[in-house]
């Protein structure tokens, strides 16, 4: 190692990314057991020196006349040693400096697989960058690619050729960097997104490595919320109840993931969330030996994005056993994630593991981190899948003083105005559930917090509002009646083209507007 240390200085480019990828395939920053051991000063000091004489070299010599594998190297092998590029003295900058250059002056020369390492390599390193030009010239560069190697190109040299694994690092890579400096849905490019999809489908999602392929690809479309051609998503939904089983728990949780996290982007059929959902909830110790609380909690959220209960009922009967087996292993926002998606779901879990689940939440010392957003799901999944153990036990005793304190939450929150309208909402609903006897100075602060933010409430939120104001037997004075009336007749109760309540939901809310003491709205 003396010996490479001495060197660097009178290295060229290519000479350091060489060095620095050779380290990171000898794993020489690695443990025993593959993890990265903490890295010293010397070895700091080591990689920071071969960033920065890299720099230097690139400037001098120009991005279009270095070859593409030595940007590729260096920013992968710095990737995986998870190590960020100090830019005290422009280092990063210059690197990517000479990056967009050479993919503007250089295209043909940038290979699939290089473009794929690279961004993977910032990713991992946390090297993104905020400058718009390096994702559009990288973007752009690949669909360079793409169009001068079609697929029926059989006299393509396949070194040039996307294949699945590149495709799905590509987007998986570009998708993290872009996500972690704000950039939005729109940073990648519909034409690039379109026919590497396209590839994907054609090549079968690599076959034997499908699973790897498809669980990065979805994340990356989820993760910046990417509209995809239906072709793909009929040949994802066919794929992945094929591939379920060969799915490790890490690749069901990026796909978990994506079927909450893009409901509106990609359009997972019933038949893929259910065996996605049977996947996890099946025993697979015997392939994996794999148990994961987060996972379990995580397919919960996924489906109560969807709405979705599997149609073999013994789907969710095997997920909440692994709830009660796991749930000491379970952190207090996983436990409070199933709660909420039990209530959203209507399940009916059973008293033993929903205790077990709110024992967390009943300790006096927990009070003071909830934050009101906790309470208001507490209290709606509590009422939604009708928890209130008998107030004339010891435990009931402690839940109803549980209940209180999540209300005085919500209004104390509502008191300094900052309770957020939807909360709001969901906290009244399920006050209103649970069919508290809310004392009357909590009762009137959310009260008049509703009429405040009348204007900023949802259609939906809004009839919850109203029927939980109703319910708890709220007592409005005229004049916030009469606001309240006049809120529903231009949102709710009035036919329109962005009015979408239902008709039960229209005669809920005129019947709610009545027990609040107004007059009959026909």
């Amino acid at each position: 190692m003396g010996v490479v240390e001495s060197n660097l200085a009178n290295m060229d480019q290519f000479g350091l990314a060489n060095v620095a990828w050779s380290l990171a395939r000898l794993r020489v920053f690695e443990d025993d057991n593959g993890e990265n051991k903490e890295m010293n000063e010397k070895g700091a000091e080591m990689l920071d020196t071969i960033a920065r004489n890299f720099a230097n070299c690139v400037k001098r010599q120009g991005g279009s006349s270095v070859r593409p594998q030595a940007f590729s190297n260096l920013l992968w092998a710095l990737g995986s040693f998870k190590y960020k590029i100090s830019d005290q003295d422009g280092v990063l900058s210059k690197i990517y400096d000479q990056c967009e250059t050479s993919w503007v002056e250089n295209a043909d020369a940038w290979k699939p697989q290089e473009m794929a390492n690279l961004l993977v390599g910032v990713a991992h390193g946390d090297n993104a960058t905020d400058r718009w030009s390096f994702y559009e010239k990288m973007q752009n560069c690949a669909l360079h690619n793409l169009k001068a190697y079609p697929m029926d190109d059989r006299n393509a040299d396949p070194r040039f050729v996307f294949t699945s694994r590149d495709i799905s690092n590509f987007l998986w890579g570009l998708s993290k960097s872009l996500k972690s400096q704000k950039f939005n849905a729109q940073s990648i490019d519909p034409e690039l997104i379109s026919m590497m999809l396209q590839r994907l489908v054609a090549d079968n999602f690599g076959g034997k490595q499908s699973v790897l392929n498809v669980s990065m690809t979805v994340w990356a479309l989820a993760n910046c919320k990417c509209q995809v051609p239906a072709p793909f998503m009929n040949a994802l939904n066919q794929e992945i109840p094929r591939m379920t089983k060969r799915l490790s728990a890490s690749q069901l949780d990026a796909i978990a993931w994506s079927i909450g996290e893009a409901r509106f982007t990609l359009k997972y059929d019933d038949d893929a969330i259910d065996a996605v959902a049977e996947a996890i909830a099946d025993n697979r110790e015997s392939v994996f030996n794999e148990s994961d609380p987060e996972l379990v909690a995580k397919i919960f959220w996924a489906l109560s994005r969807r709405g979705r209960i599997p149609a073999d009922g013994s789907i969710i009967d095997k997920l909440v056993r692994k709830v009660e087996m796991c749930v000491d292993d379970l952190e207090r926002s996983d436990k409070l994630l199933i709660l909420h998606a039990w209530g959203v779901l209507r399940i009916s879990p059973g008293e033993n593991v929903v205790n077990k689940l709110v024992r967390a939440f009943l300790d006096e010392d927990e009070y003071e981190e909830l934050e009101p957003d906790e309470c208001a799901k507490l209290l709606c999944a509590y009422g939604r899948i009708n928890h209130r153990p008998s107030s004339s036990s010891e435990a009931g005793s402690k839940f109803e003083a549980h209940l209180t304190h999540l209300a005085q939450t919500l209004a104390d929150s509502a008191q300094a105005s900052r309770l957020n309208p939807g909360t709001l909402a969901l906290g009244l609903w399920g006050c209103a559930l649970l069919k508290l006897d809310l004392d009357e100075d909590v009762l009137d602060v959310l009260a008049r917090d509703a009429i405040r933010q009348t204007d900023s409430l949802r259609p939906n939120a809004f009839a919850k509002c109203i029927w939980a104001l109703s319910t708890l037997r709220y007592d409005p004075t005229q004049d916030d009646l009469a606001k309240l009336t006049k809120k529903a007749q231009a949102t709710i109760l009035s036919p329109s083209e962005t009015n979408d309540a239902s008709q039960s939901t229209r005669e809920e809310v005129e019947i709610a507007l009545k027990k609040l003491g107004g007059d009959s709205l026909h």
